[in-house]
């Protein structure tokens, strides 16, 4: 007996123990299935996140839409508190890229500074910006934002906005109800930073193919103004040789010798003019075609090797000659530079009255540095300040010149990216003609 129930509690332990086993195995089974559910409840909130991100960004029209459209629907979305968008950006090919910023948002609203401490050589924002990494708040505390709302934050990150492979700019978001993010929450940010770069991306290709087609269409117009112009210009020094020609075999025929040496003048002067519209064409033509390697280009210096081109001319009339310490370092095709400041110092000349003043210089307006050419001659009417920059337009027909040398000019600034205009009071009042080459570099490290 005493045997049979040794049997039966071995039988029945191993029962309860195959039970046991049994239980637990379904209770990691209900806990794995759990954990998959809430996988994909996050996926799933992820997914649907991401699509009224991209919902939102698909509408935008320019980058600047796209960002603030961005970060008020994550921050509603995800229930954050702090938000703010920035771009790379980079005043030259050279350059080092600067951190801009350009959106912020904060619930609730306020006042709060402009731009961050960022500095591209230093962690962690280089973690972001250089390397392509989410930095988060409990690695580095001073991603904290400061604000003068209560209470203060508790979480932040910041991760990076990518095109591809490239960084082209970051995501910074805190909020004050965590003190962590989840691994879910940073693959959210971090996925719409991919998605924000390629739409930044798709936008600035379209941005780049608009403007080359608005490009194109003007140098078609300009080419068949430029036709037009070249055709009619050049006939005149060509009628002017046929007609001295005519009277030359009408002289000799008659055997009138005493005018010949006279119509070969005008025929030799018709054919200098000819040439000077031919080298002109050719300098025109040339730029934009004909490149040199791009560098950094201080005005002021090449202000001054202008003018030891131009001394004798300088001489001639006496003039006296100022040139500023404030003209600014450019990037671009120092001799196509240097012939844009030597076209316009020799105008200034050639206006300019015996003893004057001619001076080269720039002026602050909205925070950019506007170069200039001055003088004090003979003015330009009102009417006339579009004007002047056309192929072969001369005011003054008396004037020695092609009327060349502003059409060239102006290309050289725009092929540039700038802007060349011309400013007088009017008849007798001077002229100065203004140029922007918006490149600036900001020193020469």
């Amino acid at each position: 007996m005493g045997d049979d129930l040794k049997s039966l509690r071995h039988v029945v332990d191993q029962e309860v123990d195959r039970l046991l086993r049994e239980q637990h195995e379904l209770e990691v089974e209900l806990a794995e299935s759990r954990r998959s559910e809430e996988k994909l409840q996050a996926f799933a909130s992820r997914l649907a996140i991401l699509n009224q991100v991209f919902v939102f960004g698909a509408g935008a029209t320019n980058i600047d839409e796209l960002l603030s459209q961005v970060i008020a629907a994550l921050m509603e979305l995800l229930e954050l508190d702090f938000g703010r968008a920035y771009l790379l950006t980079r005043t030259a090919p050279s350059h080092k890229p600067m951190i801009e910023l350009r959106y912020a948002q904060e619930v609730p609203s306020h006042e709060f500074s402009d731009q961050p401490p960022f500095n591209m050589e230093r962690t962690p924002w280089s973690f972001v910006f250089c390397d392509g990494l989410p930095i988060i708040s409990h690695q580095f505390p001073e991603l904290l934002p400061v604000s003068s709302c209560e209470p203060a934050f508790s979480a932040a990150t910041l991760v990076p906005v990518m095109a591809g492979f490239e960084v082209v700019g970051g995501l910074s978001f805190a909020c004050r109800r965590r003190t962590a993010w989840s691994d879910a929450d940073i693959d959210t940010l971090r996925a719409t930073g991919q998605q924000i770069g390629t739409l930044i991306a798709k936008m600035r290709a379209d941005g780049e193919r608009r403007r080359l087609v608005q490009e194109l269409s003007a140098r078609n117009a300009e080419l068949e103004r430029f036709s037009y112009t070249v055709s009619h210009e050049l006939k005149n020094p060509l009628v002017t040789i046929k007609g001295f020609l005519g009277m030359m075999d009408a002289d000799i025929k008659r055997q009138r010798f005493g005018g010949v040496e006279r119509h070969l003048g005008k025929i030799a002067a018709a054919a200098d003019t000819l040439t000077d519209l031919l080298d002109g064409l050719r300098e025109i033509s040339g730029v934009g075609r004909i490149c040199h390697s791009s560098e950094e280009v201080d005005l002021g210096d090449l202000a001054r090797e202008a003018l030891i081109h131009l001394e004798q001319r300088v001489a001639e009339k006496g003039l006296r000659t100022s040139v500023s310490d404030i003209l600014p370092v450019v990037f671009g095709d120092r001799l196509r530079l240097l012939q844009l400041m030597i076209n316009l110092i020799d105008n200034a000349i050639k206006f300019q009255p015996e003893g004057g003043i001619l001076e080269v210089g720039a002026e602050w307006r909205q925070g950019a540095p506007v170069c200039f050419v001055r003088d004090r001659g003979i003015g330009i009417e009102a009417r006339y300040l579009e004007r002047i920059f056309g192929l072969f337009e001369q005011l003054d027909p008396n004037c020695v010149g092609t009327g060349v040398g502003l059409a060239l000019s102006s290309r050289i600034v725009e092929h540039h990216g700038g802007r060349l205009w011309a400013e007088s009071a009017g008849s007798g009042e001077g002229s100065t003609f203004f140029f922007v080459l918006p490149e600036i570099a900001p020193s020469r490290a």
